[in-house]
């Protein structure tokens, strides 16, 4: 079932949030595309409000933040006093109680822990030149891996001089108008989002092949024979039905459809004007040279096989449901990751994003259906993170 429509921002406003003023972004908050669709909301501060203040009336108004949360997508929270690591973690602790994920299964290169925080990982850390080049790379956080976050929280720590949005892109109406044939191919079967040898995922952690197998098998991924020994797969449908409002969402990493990031630097490389972006231009166009032979439909057995003009299409509905939301100091951003895709700008200058993930969820059946769990507290003891804390808790209960 596809459930009811979202509400509009005058609808989702009624009844406010006690103690906050609600607004959807205006015109200067927002860089050069909007879709149609008013998301994110923001939330903003009535100014004076001191941090505990802050989280006292999170607390007491999480369960209405949250169906917000469900009826836009994402919320922009905006002026208040979180201007720490510690005051951040606390936000997000209030919004989302016993909720955060602490480690997820081989976390992408550069997906590190800040030091002195438990909950609180830099976006990359491999990153810290002036500029980012690379337009694309469109994605549903943790696709990849077998610990999926309901909730994605960004922080902004420092704003790029130039560039540096976080693209939003409405997972909801991409589905909604996919046309039927492409509804059908991206919902016939499962993809391959990420194939981890056992002996690298053991070494990692510290783990026997053995207990690393036996969590691959509980949490329902498939262990097979690769080329030099087994191999974790693991598979992601490309639809997704929410688990709380039942709407259905396309859903997918960029590294599933390459050709997408071809097409769009097409579409939006044109925005990009001045000698400031010269040389991110240079490099779109070395890449578009490169990938010409991406683009030939990318038969597979593990994904949908889409012509050159299905691959246009999607690339083009991918960018009509984007908004490109630009960064101010302090801002909070909260994303439903079963509404909303995200992909980073490029940016000129340095920029710094912190990201807390928060209420993983488990899905419910094997196959193309995308079914999964509402979230719940206490849900992290199901990640690989809880995996690894029970592991050592035996370990050292062991004489």
């Amino acid at each position: 079932m596809k459930g009811k429509a979202p509400m509009t921002v005058e609808q989702s406003l009624e009844p406010k949030v006690e103690s906050f003023k609600s607004r959807a972004l205006t015109r200067e908050e927002l860089s050069f595309q909007t879709a149609s669709r008013p998301f994110p909301l923001v939330i903003e501060s009535s100014g004076g409000e001191t941090f505990t203040g802050l989280r006292d009336t999170v607390q007491a108004q999480r369960s209405r933040l949250e169906e917000i949360l469900w009826e836009h997508g994402a919320i922009v929270f905006r002026g208040f006093p979180v201007s720490g690591y510690r005051e951040y973690e606390d936000f997000i602790d209030a919004l989302f109680p016993k909720q955060a994920i602490t480690q997820y299964f081989m976390s992408e290169p550069g997906r590190t822990l800040i030091p002195g925080t438990r909950k609180l990982f830099d976006t990359d850390s491999r990153k810290k030149g002036l500029f980012k080049y690379y337009l694309g790379g469109a994605h549903s956080e943790n696709f990849f891996s077998s610990d999926v976050p309901a909730y994605l929280c960004f922080w902004n720590k420092r704003v790029a001089p130039k560039g540096g949005e976080t693209a939003v892109i409405d997972g909801q109406g991409l589905y909604t108008d996919l046309s039927p044939s492409l509804q059908k191919k991206l919902g016939e079967k499962e993809v391959l989002a990420a194939t981890f040898p056992l002996s690298e995922v053991a070494a990692r952690y510290g783990l026997r092949a053995d207990e690393v197998k036996l969590h691959a098998l509980a949490r329902g991924l498939r262990v097979t024979e690769g080329p030099s020994g087994p191999v974790i797969q693991i598979f992601k449908p490309l639809i997704w039905e929410h688990p709380v409002t039942g709407r259905r969402s396309l859903q997918f990493n960029s590294n599933i459809f390459p050709e997408i990031d071809y097409y769009l630097r097409k579409i939006v490389a044109s925005q990009y004007r001045g000698a400031a972006w010269f040389a991110h231009k240079l490099i779109w166009k070395a890449l578009d040279l490169s990938s010409r032979s991406l683009r030939s439909g990318g038969e597979s057995t593990h994904r949908p096989s889409l012509s050159r003009s299905e691959q246009e299409a999607l690339a083009k509905l991918v960018w009509n449901h984007t908004t490109l939301v630009k960064w101010q100091l302090n801002d909070v951003l909260v994303i439903d990751n079963f509404q909303l895709l995200h992909m980073p700008m490029p940016w000129i200058g340095k920029r710094e994003l912190r990201v807390m993930m928060a209420a993983p969820v488990q899905r419910l059946d094997e196959g193309s259906s995308g079914r999964f769990k509402r979230p719940s507290e206490g849900a992290g003891a199901e990640t690989f993170g809880g995996f690894l804390e029970h592991i050592s808790k035996a370990a050292q209960a062991t004489p």
